[in-house]
């Protein structure tokens, strides 16, 4: 976890609810795999032009983190997660941990569960209520290839899964809420234990779940057919 998730807000929808700055023509995604560029929302530096230092910018990074030390790229593919617990500890991970912090927006995220065989996804979502879009706890990193060109990456932190994602997986990322975005960000923050109670698990009761279409297992399919309930009883089955 988290290995496949979705991102179907628009650009401006995201620029609105992360109080960011943005100029992404976003297209929605259903099925968003490891490699792939994804939206992050992370704090402006000072030799950027699109946003003032301090404010909060919406950029593209490749989802699985390139460390600075890395010999190639192909060593993201084994980083699209970092382990809330022992990130500050982890070379690949401490420095982002002390100050290249970000958001990743996501709708939902796919847990799997294995039966005579097949692999049922499901997807989690935020529960009635509770808004379409969820901001995961990311790290960044950006990486100068052999051609001098730099490649802007990130991770996604994640903790023990609540009960409702414990069902299929025993991991879900960090979401955090809205009111703790500022604190996450927040450069002047530089000591991983002054961040420690916000990698916690989503509440229960502001996720749910449904047993969906298993042409997610190809990383090719995209598309809002993806998240239609499995049957007339998916929803049990989540659960059996």
């Amino acid at each position: 976890m988290c290995g496949r998730y979705t991102q179907t807000s628009t650009g401006q929808e995201i620029a609105s609810h992360f109080e960011a700055e943005a100029s992404l023509d976003l297209q929605p995604s259903f099925n968003v795999a490891p490699t792939q560029r994804v939206p992050v929302v992370r704090m402006a530096g000072a030799a950027e032009v699109r946003a003032p230092r301090g404010e909060r910018r919406v950029a593209l990074h490749r989802w699985g983190l390139i460390p600075t030390w890395a010999r190639d790229a192909a060593i993201g593919s084994r980083m699209i997660n970092a382990r809330a617990e022992t990130a500050a500890e982890k070379p690949a991970f401490r420095d982002a941990l002390r100050s290249r912090r970000c958001l990743v927006p996501m709708t939902g995220f796919f847990e799997w569960r294995r039966r005579g065989g097949q692999k049922l996804p499901s997807w989690f979502h935020p529960s009635e209520g509770q808004g379409a879009l969820w901001a995961a706890a990311g790290l960044w990193e950006s990486w100068p290839d052999a051609d001098g060109q730099v490649v802007d990456s990130c991770t996604i932190l994640t903790t023990i899964a609540n009960t409702v994602v414990a069902e299929l997986h025993d991991r879900m990322p960090v979401l955090l809420a809205p009111t703790d975005y500022a604190r996450w960000l927040d450069s002047e923050i530089e000591e991983p234990q002054e961040l420690a109670d916000l990698l916690v698990p989503w509440p229960a009761e502001h996720t749910a779940a449904r047993a969906v279409s298993d042409r997610v297992n190809d990383v090719r399919a995209n598309g809002p057919e993806l998240l239609v309930a499995r049957g007339p009883s998916a929803q049990g089955e989540l659960f059996e």
